[in-house]
């Protein structure tokens, strides 16, 4: 009986300690995808590159900078000449332990827009943004 006891209460931990890390990486994923995503028409790539650079390791930061991936939402802010505000993010664990696809909806001169995309989290840092826009 004793045994029983102790190996679903061992269950009920391990249970837990992935609930809140799961928890806690899809609060990582909110923080970074609201800070990249909340950009002004004069929100430059350099001021976004280091409000990210916590929430992201140094190699992705490096590969946004070349491939200039944070032009993206600035460049609809500028188009519009508005802000642009996120509405929600949803995260969806796939079957990788780390790896998420979400879905940010963004509003940008009353217009709605959805970026879709997959990310993978390694020790508490974003370690690959891939994102695609639809609409």
């Amino acid at each position: 009986m004793a045994k029983r006891l102790f190996i679903l209460l061992l269950m009920a931990i391990v249970l837990s300690a992935c609930s809140s890390a799961e928890d806690k990486e899809k609060e990582l994923i909110s923080s970074y995808l609201s800070t990249k995503y909340a950009v002004t028409p004069t929100t430059t790539e350099e001021e976004l590159a280091k409000k990210l650079a916590p929430f992201i390791t140094e190699a992705l930061a490096e590969e946004q900078a070349a491939s200039h991936a944070l032009a993206l939402s600035i460049n609809v802010a500028k188009k519009y000449n508005s802000p642009l505000q996120v509405a929600s993010i949803s995260a969806i664990p796939l079957e990788v332990s780390g790896e998420y696809r979400y879905v940010a909806k963004l509003v940008v001169d009353n217009r709605p827009v959805e970026q879709h995309g997959e990310l993978s989290i390694k020790d508490d840092v974003i370690t690959f943004d891939q994102h695609q826009k639809k609409k």
